[in-house]
């Protein structure tokens, strides 16, 4: 049935009905989800400091103190509120790498979250707890400088506007020297800063700690004071003070930390200090902007050793002393006090000095007054005896020499009379003397430099400049904007003298050398420079021991006895039988002489190698010839080189660039050109690179040198050779060559350095109707040098010559010593190899030898096994010995094959060696030392060609015997014992013959 009108309205008004009923109902429960939802948010407000301090949020807290750090932080716990302190705990900082290097146990800030954000300018109050500090320190850095470098490098924008303090309580620092190991340890390390607002360092400072070394003696303490450091004070009117505290400190607490700066620095003792240092608010008118300091050092029982400046030497020092007290103002700086005591020496200094050469303070004077005059006087004195007693090694006197009397005085005083200031200096060594097995040794004036000079206006003008000695001489001229100095140097006259004194004998020089330098202060340009050095006659030589062959009875005279009268037996009548065996007697003894003459003879003949004093030139230069012209320019540390040129004895160089940051890392542009003589170069070091290399022609090749020559924080004797930003390229070239006879065409070297590597273009050159392939590097990144030869062939299908075979190949096939007329092919592969460059005999080489062909004229080794042979078939047949090979020495066949070897512990080792001579095959196998030792098996095998030739050597057909020889390359030495063993094994049916016909009595002969 349809819906009426009026139903319609009834339904809609009952639904109006509803919905209000609904809406009443609902607001209510509106109003309690948005209390409930007012009230969550009200508490995760009034806990979201700690909820952040639960979560994982905590680790990046420390970053709002280290903005910048960019390593890993862990913290263990922290507490957060509004109102109450910041609190973190067990905190760790990561180094780069990956180890911590702080832990600190609890960090508290006495201020809340609300006061971080809302109230900036209220004082903040830091404190840390028992912090742990793990310092691994090196050459020129360390891992808390690595870490915090990027913190130091942020940028902050604005000054903090309130009073920050920090303190540390019972913290702890653990050193380690990461090149030596050496560590120390400083406990109860407490620290108290305070800055005031707007200051960016502290204006209050007071540090203490102990050294675990020495938990008895007084802890470190320093104190620092400044003021004026305000955003509205001047620069000007600064002030401030310190004061440093120690007492019986061992040295070794700070050995990890002077091994940043030398790392094989070794030390001990104790250190006493008291230091007070001081800068008044006027201390802008010094150039230090200290303006008073007083001190009082004290070190006890120091000892110390530094093997790369003075070797096995450690030398102790009782006590050493350093003391004074010294004050400046804006004109002159007062010395009431300067003393340096040690048991070798002093230095003692007082009085008053300008602090510029113009004096300001003078032309400030309008009263009429007259200038006050200043005096400064430092004396000193160096006790040489007491000093070559602490350095017995360094200062290396002659044996049995010992110095009595030598000193250094030094001198130096300031004079300012009448507004006039002048300087003079003295530094002399009066008398050396020494006594030598009871004789006295002395040298009077060995040296004495002077000067005086005075200022005269803005400058400095030098009255007296001269150095005088004996063998060397300096005397200059003019004042701080023209000078000329010139110089000279008697080499052997020096060497003569050192030679008196100290051990230098094996050691010569001669020659002279003279230097001439003019300089020019130029307002604009710097300091322009004009210099030209000669060196005549130069000739270095040293004394070395080699090993010479020599006849024995040319070294030691060779004494035969004189045979016994014969006599008849006692007792025998004088008859016919008496009288016979008289003569027998007397034909006895005859023989005996001549054997005994034979041996006198045969032994004084023997060669035996002696050792023998010669003299080696290092290097000889007939002249040479140095010019040069530039400027300097202080500010930048800059030398520019207009001309740098080099003329000697088959060498020319001139060159043209820059040195510049000439005190760090001095680092080098220079372009230039470079002729060379290669004949008279090579020719000059004949002793160096042997009598098989000779290279002929006159070529010019450019050159350049880029990079630093220095690296910055790296102690001498440490880090690479060269710094790897050094590059520099050049070229050697030869119109012709000869190496060990091969002859070779002309040629060019091309060398490049990069990344602390030396690396030649590799060269393939053609060699008598072979090749030659080099490319060798010399690694300069590590100590000491290597040298580094890639895998594979060097030498392929040369021709083999005398040379070759008696100057390398002998090592690997020894049958080749002293070989001459050698006729064949052979070709050498190396594996990878690396060398030290200053002694490459004792690294390991690898390769393998392939021998093509080869006939040779052999020389001792086979002349030992040939005449050994003889004499064994001798004894067999009861003849005199023969040569079974030929009258002369038969040239030695090899065949194709390939000899692997190896240098190991100075050794060459070889794998068989395979030669034929008339049909008789040897093997060799073993090793050959650096000095020419032979450690080598002999096999021999007797083939049926052979024996049918020696039919007495029948028993050993088809047998191998093997032959140890030891001695040396120029005289094997065959092992007598051994060869009687080998014999009773290969021929037991004719051992008796063979010992009843003395074939152990002829080895033994010939031993």
């Amino acid at each position: 049935m349809a819906m009426t009108e009026r139903d319609h309205v009834a339904a809609t008004e009952d639904a109006k009905r509803g919905q209000a009923a609904d809406r009443c109902t609902s607001r209510p429960r509106r109003r309690r989800l948005l209390a409930g939802g007012l009230l969550i948010g009200l508490l995760l407000l009034a806990f979201a400091p700690q909820i952040v301090a639960w979560s994982a949020l905590r680790h990046h807290l420390p970053r709002l103190r280290l903005r910048g750090f960019q390593e890993e932080i862990r913290v263990g716990s922290a507490s957060l509120s509004w109102w109450g302190p910041i609190e973190l705990s067990e905190i760790e900082l990561d180094s780069s790498d990956g180890k911590p290097c702080v832990t600190v146990k609890r960090v508290t800030e006495d201020r809340g979250v609300w006061t971080l954000l809302f109230r900036r300018q209220e004082p903040l109050h830091v404190r840390i707890e028992e912090p742990v500090v793990t310092l691994l320190v090196r050459p020129g850095g360390s891992n808390l400088e690595d870490a915090f470098a990027p913190v130091k490098a942020h940028p902050r924008p604005w000054r903090p506007n309130r009073e920050r303090s920090f303190d540390v309580v019972n913290g702890r620092i653990e050193i380690t020297d990461a090149t030596t190991g050496r560590t120390a340890e400083w406990s109860h390390v407490g620290l108290h800063a305070k800055s005031e607002p707007g200051q960016t360092v502290p204006a209050h400072l007071e540090l203490t700690a102990k050294s675990a070394e020495a938990p008895e003696a007084k802890p470190l303490r320093l104190v620092f004071n400044q003021s004026g450091l305000g955003l509205e004070t001047l620069a000007s009117q600064r002030a401030w003070d310190a004061k440093l505290e120690m007492a019986d400190l061992p040295m070794a607490a700070l050995g990890p930390l002077l091994g940043r700066l030398i790392p094989d620095l070794e030390i001990s003792g104790t250190v006493t200090a008291e230091v007070d240092l001081h800068s008044n608010s006027d201390a802008s008118a010094t150039t230090t902007g200290l303006t008073g300091a007083e001190w009082t050092l004290t070190t006890r029982e120091l000892q110390f050793g530094w093997p790369s400046r003075i070797g096995a030497d450690r030398p102790m020092l009782g006590e050493i002393r350093f003391e004074g007290k010294i004050s400046a103002d804006s004109g002159e700086c007062r010395v009431e006090r300067l003393s340096l005591v040690t048991d070798v020496g002093r230095l003692t200094g007082s009085g008053a000095f300008p602090m510029s050469v113009a004096d300001p303070a003078e032309g400030q004077r309008h009263d009429g007054a007259q200038p006050r005059d200043r005096d400064f006087t430092l004396e000193g004195e160096i006790d040489l005896v007491g000093l070559a007693q602490l350095l017995p090694s360094t200062l290396a006197l002659r044996e049995g020499a010992s110095l009595t009397e030598g000193k250094v005085v030094v001198h130096a005083a300031s004079r300012s009379r009448d507004g006039r200031t002048g300087w003079s200096g003295r530094v002399e060594t009066p008398r050396l003397a020494a006594r030598l097995g009871g004789e006295e040794i002395a040298w009077n004036e060995p040296l004495e430099f002077r000067f005086n000079a005075h200022a005269e206006g803005d400058r400095i003008e030098f009255d007296e400049l001269e150095c005088r000695s004996e063998v060397v001489h300096l005397t200059g001229r003019g004042n701080s904007r023209n000078a000329h100095l010139e110089a000279g140097c008697d080499f052997e006259r020096l060497a003569a003298r050192f030679r008196q004194f100290f051990n230098a004998d094996s050691f010569e020089m001669h020659g002279t050398a003279t230097a001439a330098v003019d300089l020019e202060r130029h307002p604009e340009r710097g300091l322009i420079f004009k210099t030209r050095g000669d060196v005549e006659n130069l000739l270095l030589r040293r004394q070395v021991t080699t090993m010479v062959d020599r006849r024995r009875g040319d070294i030691e005279p060779i004494n035969v006895e004189a045979p016994a009268e014969s006599l008849p037996p006692p007792g025998l009548p004088v008859d016919r039988r008496g009288m016979r065996l008289q003569r027998r007697a007397e034909r006895e003894a005859q023989r005996d002489a001549r054997r005994r003459e034979n041996e006198a003879r045969k032994m004084a003949k023997e060669m035996v190698a002696v050792p023998v004093e010669e003299w080696r030139t290092i290097w000889s230069e007939p002249r040479l010839e140095l010019v040069s012209d530039g400027r300097f320019v202080r500010e930048s540390n800059l030398i520019e080189l207009n001309r740098v040129e080099v003329a000697s004895d088959g060498v020319y160089i001139s060159a043209s660039g820059s040195i510049a940051e000439l005190f760090s890392r001095c680092v080098v542009d220079l372009d230039g050109q470079a002729e060379c003589d290669m004949e008279r170069i090579v020719e000059r070091l004949r002793e160096v690179v042997g009598p098989h290399l000779h290279i002929k022609g006159k070529e010019s090749r450019r050159f350049a040198i880029h990079g630093p020559l220095r690296a910055p924080g790296m102690p001498a004797g440490t880090g690479p050779l060269v710094p790897s930003e050094l590059t520099a390229k050049g070229a050697l070239a030869w119109s012709s060559g000869n190496l060990f006879g091969l002859a070779a065409g002309p040629e060019e070297i091309e060398l490049a350095l990069a990344d602390c590597a030396l690396t030649m273009r590799p060269l393939e050159l053609a060699v008598s109707g072979g090749k030659v392939t080099l490319a060798p590097q010399v690694l300069l990144g590590d100590r000491p040098a290597m040298l580094a030869v890639p895998a594979g062939p060097v030498i392929e299908n040369v021709e083999l010559t005398d040379e070759v075979c008696d100057s390398w190949m002998k090592y690997i096939n020894p049958i080749v010593a002293e070989a001459t007329r050698a006729q064949g092919r052979f070709s050498l592969d190396l594996d990878e190899t690396r060398l030290a460059l200053a002694d490459p005999a004792s690294g390991e080489v690898s390769g393998r030898l392939q021998i093509d062909s080869g006939r040779l004229l052999p020389g001792p080794l086979f002349a030992e096994i040939s005449e050994l042979i003889g004499r064994i078939a001798s004894a067999i047949s009861r003849n005199p010995p023969r040569d079974l090979l030929g009258i002369d020495r038969p040239l030695v066949e090899m065949d194709r094959q390939t000899v692997d070897f190896k240098l190991q512990g100075r050794r060459v080792y070889h794998s068989p060696v395979e030669f034929k001579v008339r049909s008789l095959l040897v093997r060799t196998h073993g090793s050959v030392g650096i000095d020419q030792t032979l450690d080598v098996i002999a096999e021999i095998a007797f083939s049926d060609e052979f024996v049918s030739r020696a039919k007495i050597l029948a028993p050993l057909a088809g047998r191998t015997l093997e032959i140890p020889i030891q001695g040396t390359l120029r005289k094997p030495v065959i092992d007598r014992g051994a060869i009687g063993q080998l014999l009773k094994k290969l021929v037991p049916s004719a051992v008796e013959g063979l010992i009843n016909n003395g074939i152990q009595k002829i080895i033994e002969r010939r031993q």
